[in-house]
């Protein structure tokens, strides 16, 4: 179980499906115990499948745009810029990252 590999659990019906476990060591009042939570991760990997999904279509639509474009978090950091505001300003990516 110390391996870092894809886990798997089985439904009754003999689906596979993913799971995450979380091991926690206990003193008790007779000797040490293991605490084992074994969670179904199932929703959470599907979710960062569609935020993979829809970053990669808003980089592919905001790199073909014919204007500039960037992001800025509410911290006002920027956290993206399009390749047109690349190639306009001149500027390399890593440059301007995290900047206001």
């Amino acid at each position: 179980m110390g391996g870092r590999g894809e886990l798997y659990g089985m439904r009754k019906d003999g689906s596979e499906f993913r799971i995450e476990i979380g091991l926690n060591l206990i003193q008790a009042d007779h000797g040490r115990q293991v605490l084992a939570a074994i969670t179904d991760i199932t929703d959470r990997l599907r979710a960062a499948e569609a935020a993979r999904s829809r970053e990669e279509l808003f980089r592919t639509v905001a790199n073909s745009a014919p204007v500039l474009i960037w992001v800025a978090g509410t911290d006002k950091q920027c956290t993206f810029f399009n390749e047109g505001w690349l190639k306009f300003t001149g500027h390399a990516l890593e440059q301007k990252l995290g900047q206001g």
